[in-house]
């Protein structure tokens, strides 16, 4: 049963590797980044699981967290020397992190429940159920404030009908939000008050007679606009990566803004071995994942500034001021590989 659950977390990977990734924090820039990083690698042995959401309120104070096999081997903690799992076993598969301060933060799960950390303790806040809909997951907890959270996700009917669902935390209390029943699940949320009041939710339908499609949404609150469709045939991996308080987004392996209802081109990455857009404190130092290794762009090209094997997957990471950290999978070895990278002074 456990080799299943892992053949299982492998396809999740790769369908939603670019899903709900992590709040990008410092400031933003206007001059490139710089490439000129000191790298430590960690290695965690954690058998049937497989880390793919991170958040951290310091580089010393980073959270990772991944459905597994076991219930006791899912959240791990770094406190900048090592990580660690308090072996305590709970009833969620957590697929979603997002915290405002080290003692709050949430995790979902694919069971319709919301767990939240604080006091130095995990317990459940929150469980909802669809009515029609006994199958329920949480791939995206993201916010801007303690008093202004979203939760995203899917309902399924086992197969019958399948939606994209909307949570929100105002302070007190969650609640999901009704919607237009969209027949696609919903994997990302984000926004950037700089540059929009509107929030942009990516979806994913997935379709065993055709191609696998993604959607990009303009959600106001209230309506759902789509703006961008997808097949994964055409483009692997659409993406909204939050820059320092930007938004970009990554259609057909070009970097673009989007501002008055329109994409403006910035980059074409124009490189074999792109995979994904990670990260970005501006649009002038962004992090590319690749088929071997991690790649960074200043504004004007890209070049590596960490190399691994091709047997070597990224699955989740964040980033800081002067620090950023990636998790990756070695499907040969069956280990996490914690890359921890701090820019020199």
């Amino acid at each position: 049963m456990k080799k299943h659950l892992l053949s299982f977390m492998m396809v999740i990977i790769v369908v939603l590797f670019s899903g709900c990734k992590k709040t990008i924090t410092g400031p933003a820039q206007d001059v490139p980044g710089s490439r000129d990083y000191v790298w430590t690698v960690d290695t965690l042995k954690i058998p049937y699981t497989v880390l793919t959401r991170m958040w951290g309120s310091s580089p010393t104070d980073l959270w990772a967290i991944g459905p597994g096999g076991d219930l006791n081997k899912t959240i791990y903690h770094f406190d900048g020397t090592s990580w660690k799992n308090d072996g305590k076993s709970r009833p969620i598969s957590p697929t979603s992190i997002w915290g405002s301060s080290s003692n709050n933060i949430w995790i979902g799960g694919r069971e319709g429940k919301i767990w939240n950390y604080t006091n130095g303790s995990w317990g459940e806040a929150f469980t909802y159920s669809i009515p029609g809909f006994p199958s329920l997951g949480l791939e995206c907890i993201w916010g801007d404030s303690p008093n202004n959270v979203y939760a995203v996700g899917y309902a399924d009917s086992l197969g019958i009908r399948y939606k994209g669902v909307i949570l929100h935390f105002n302070g007190s209390s969650w609640r999901v939000i009704e919607t237009e029943e969209i027949k696609n699940g919903f994997i990302s949320i984000t926004r950037a008050p700089a540059t929009s009041l509107n929030y942009f939710i990516k979806g994913i339908r997935m379709d065993p007679a055709t191609a696998d499609t993604v959607m990009i949404y303009e959600y106001d609150g209230t309506n759902l606009k789509r703006i961008q469709t997808k097949s994964i045939s055409e483009d692997r991996y659409p993406k909204i990566v939050n820059a320092g308080g930007k938004l970009l987004f990554v259609i057909d392996r070009t970097i673009y803004s989007y501002k008055n209802q329109q994409f403006k081109s910035i980059y074409n990455i124009g490189y074999w071995g792109f995979v994904d857009l990670l990260a970005g404190r501006s649009e002038k130092d962004l992090f590319l994942s690749m088929n071997d290794g991690i790649a960074h762009y200043n504004g004007t090209d890209v070049e590596y500034i960490c190399r691994f094997t091709s047997n070597i997957s990224i699955t989740c990471w964040y980033i800081f001021e002067k620090d950023i950290v990636f998790i990756a999978y070695d499907f040969l070895k069956d280990v996490h590989l914690v890359f921890r990278g701090k820019l020199k002074n």
